[in-house]
């Protein structure tokens, strides 16, 4: 990620710029962090505490906020968003060929709800990292629904002084929230499900609310109606 987003400042001194204001933030921010770290040890557990989950988290949410510092919001979340385009595709690629190669079109839904329930079942109970309300959680369903009520990522953005929520000018939201939302559209695209959104506890909401709809692609109506087209042709020929 870090490689990805220094391919695309202007100039080797911005470059420079950038890496001299993440040192200086950390270092302001070092009494907040280090109380961060604390207070969120009790909730950590499994992957999230062995990994230092929390030291990488707020590495991520330094950049985020330097960046914003450096070139406003609207660049910052530009360039943020590139570097994410480019680590989303090596990311998912195993899962995506899994999708495509392997599983029929009309289970592909079901499929990416399944891996969603799963990985936010085991971010939740096995690591600590939210709290998780399942609205709708039938995987088969057309609908399937989730919220998160805490998240160890937005209690991060506190420790860097990521006070700025009910806009889109705050770490969280460009950083983890957005990168949360590309991963999640990039797999609805392939398991034929809409992903829809209303808000997130870094945006000052009261909860992150996920909600995944079954939209089927052109091919499989068309397919499905073809189905039902020669059910009905042959239901008229038995009854004749």
């Amino acid at each position: 990620m870090i490689a990805r987003l220094s391919k695309q400042f202007p100039s080797i001194w911005d470059r420079a710029k950038f890496v001299a204001l993440n040192i200086k933030h950390t270092l302001k921010h070092s009494i907040r962090i280090n109380k961060a770290r604390q207070d969120l040890s009790p909730f950590l557990k499994g992957r999230a505490l062995e990994n230092k989950l929390v030291e990488f988290s707020v590495q991520g949410m330094v950049m985020a906020k330097v960046l914003i510092d450096m070139y406003g919001t609207e660049k910052a979340s530009e360039m943020i968003g590139n570097a994410q385009k480019e680590c989303i595709p090596v990311l998912l690629e195993p899962l995506m060929t899994y999708l495509e190669n392997e599983v029929p079109h009309h289970l592909r839904y079901a499929v990416v709800n399944g891996i969603s329930k799963k990985l936010m079942t085991l971010s939740a109970e096995g690591e600590g990292l939210f709290d998780i309300d399942f609205i709708h959680d039938d995987i088969f369903s057309s609908k399937f629904e989730f919220h998160v009520k805490r998240c160890v990522f937005r209690d991060l953005g506190h420790s860097i002084g990521d006070q700025d929520i009910e806009t889109e000018n705050n770490a969280t939201q460009q950083w983890y929230c957005s990168y949360d939302e590309k991963i999640l559209s990039a797999l609805s695209e392939a398991g034929e499900v809409q992903l829809k959104r209303k808000g997130t506890l870094a945006q000052a909401c009261s909860h992150c609310d996920f909600k995944f709809t079954h939209k089927p692609k052109a091919h499989d109506v068309q397919e499905s109606e073809s189905e039902q087209s020669n059910q009905t042709e042959s239901e008229e020929q038995a009854s004749q």
